[in-house]
């Protein structure tokens, strides 16, 4: 008979005693028990599942004061309608044979003459049938008076004596015609102005402005002149000889 060898341990000095056999009995009881329990709680949360699919649905009616009554669908529609009206063919056109002789034309209404009666112009009592000379034309508005042609030219003078050609437009050769409309009353007052026709340049448009802006005052209209007002044209020629 061998001897059991010595324990050694540093952690436990003691021997640990060996299981009985009570001992695996217990714990195989205890591991059946929870495998049972484990079991149960499964079936029983997947039961619910499978009962209410099994279940077939059912229509409540829920009522506050008389008794709850099923819902019926509603009657299917009467199958015993007429039937609808068949629809009525197109006409057909009648197919013309070829050997027909061609359709006749419509008569054409005969053109109706009034005769023309001629006498002597009508004396407005109802006297004679006639046309009546037409009226002559109303007479053309005399041409408006025109203005002596030295008040122009002396007018034209009192604006180009004033005008100075732009250093820059003379270093730029800048060249063009202008036309300044000047409104003058039978006085000489100059009433109003304004820029007829551009020179193609900024800079010399602003010199007529300048210009139209100082002459206030020209000659009286001529006495022959019978309008209470004049328009002239004063050209300005900005050119580089």
């Amino acid at each position: 008979m061998s001897q059991k060898p010595e324990w050694q341990s540093p952690i436990s000095p003691n021997r640990p005693p060996v299981p009985k056999t009570w001992h695996w009995l217990a714990s195989l009881c205890v591991s059946v028990i929870a495998l049972g329990t484990t079991t149960y709680f499964v079936a029983r949360e997947q039961l619910p599942d499978e009962v209410e699919d099994e279940l077939e649905p059912e229509e409540i009616l829920i009522s506050l004061g008389a008794p709850a009554q099923r819902l019926e669908p509603p009657p299917p529609p009467p199958s015993d309608l007429p039937p609808p009206p068949p629809m009525e063919a197109p006409p057909k056109l009648a197919e013309r044979a070829e050997d027909a002789p061609p359709p006749e034309a419509p008569p054409q209404p005969r053109p109706v003459f009034q005769p023309v009666v001629s006498g002597p112009p009508s004396s407005g009592f109802g006297e004679g049938v006639g046309d009546a000379p037409p009226a002559p034309p109303p007479p053309l508005p005399p041409p408006p008076p025109r203005l002596n042609p030295d008040f122009t030219t002396i007018s034209t003078k009192a604006y180009v004596s004033r005008v100075r050609y732009p250093r820059r437009a003379v270093l730029d050769q800048l060249e063009g015609l202008g036309m300044l409309a000047v409104t003058v009353e039978r006085s000489g007052r100059v009433r109003g102005y304004n820029l007829r026709q551009s020179t193609g340049h900024r800079i010399l448009d602003r010199e007529i402005l300048r210009v139209a802006e100082e002459v206030t005052q020209l000659d009286p209209l001529p006495v022959e002149y019978t309008l209470q007002s004049a328009v002239i044209l004063i050209p300005f020629n900005f050119f580089i000889g």
